[in-house]
């Protein structure tokens, strides 16, 4: 199915069964759309702010001065001016983002080489902001500060490998947003609004029982061999007979993409997955070991 330009701009979301080729085609069609919002939505603003201050202007000029055009026309610019700072609103919505299609971009680009040429990817992905209401999973207080606590699901990758294995990658965005109210020296009421920020990423193998045996087996074993970037949290590893789950943890803001003079971010999420990926896959040919121990000890 081709990628939707309109039903994107509504939904902002991207779900579909799509080939490696087929990512890479939306991906560019997603970095054009975004530098146009960008660019439309700062321009906007810019020339709305202009307007106003320019309508109100005008206005006070033909009040004082009684030129009743003039005050027509000032009308007009203030009119012009709020329209615009609407449209700005509307296109800094379509503002995404870069990070999550790249992230897409470069886990089917990584996956894509130990899977079948004709395979695919089931795709679920949201491109919406994370401090929407409808993400926010509770409320409470930090000392001074209220807390609202977002957490939003915005992706799920899954596909087959050559082995068999399916995998599903999975990655929550969260953030709290921190208020407080105060008094300053001068007797004002101020407001202070601060971010923290945070990600969840999760992997799932299904494997092949006779291909990978033994790894239910393998108990603390299977933690030693996850290797995960020095900023990621182990938070759960399960293993079982023909399943391994892992979820990890980061404190802070994950990247993706080119990387900008002002970007200060940590970690690449590619370089999160492919680590979970890598650990699994260390977990999986620790039980061929066994498996092969065992043969070598009862052919002897």
């Amino acid at each position: 199915m081709s990628f939707a330009i309109d039903d994107f701009r509504k939904t902002l979301t991207w779900n579909d069964t799509v080939s490696r080729a087929e990512i890479e085609e939306t991906v560019a069609t997603l970095r054009m759309l975004d530098t146009e919002a960008e660019s439309k939505s700062k321009k906007q603003l810019g020339l709305g702010c202009s307007g106003l201050v320019l309508g109100v202007l005008i206005g006070a000029t033909a009040l004082g001065a009684s030129y009743p055009i003039l005050a027509v026309i000032g009308a007009l610019v203030l009119i012009g001016g709020v329209w615009l700072l609407i449209s700005s609103r509307k296109w800094k919505r379509q503002d995404v983002e870069n990070r999550r299609y790249e992230l897409i971009d470069t886990l089917s680009r990584l996956l894509s080489t130990d899977m079948a040429s004709d395979a695919t990817f089931e795709l679920q992905s949201d491109f919406g902001k994370a401090q929407s209401t409808s993400h926010c999973v509770k409320q409470g207080k930090v000392g001074v500060w209220k807390v609202k606590y977002f957490a939003q699901p915005w992706l799920r990758l899954c596909g087959r490998l050559l082995d068999g294995t399916q995998f599903t990658i999975q990655s929550v965005d969260k953030v709290q947003q921190r208020h407080k109210s105060y008094r300053s020296r001068s007797g004002k009421h101020k407001t202070k609004t601060k971010y923290k920020h945070g990600a969840e990423f999760i992997l799932h193998l299904r494997f092949k029982p006779h291909r990978y045996p033994n790894v239910a087996a393998l108990d603390s074993r299977a933690l030693d061999a996850v290797q995960l970037p020095g900023a990621v949290e182990l938070k759960k590893l399960r293993v079982s007979d023909n399943n391994i789950s892992t979820r990890v943890a980061l404190r802070g803001v994950w990247g993706e993409g080119p990387k900008q003079k002002s970007d200060f971010r940590s970690i690449d999420g590619s370089s999160i997955v492919i680590g979970m990926l890598l650990s699994s896959y260390q977990i999986l040919n620790m039980s061929k070991a066994i498996e092969f121990r065992k043969s070598r000890g009862a052919g002897q």
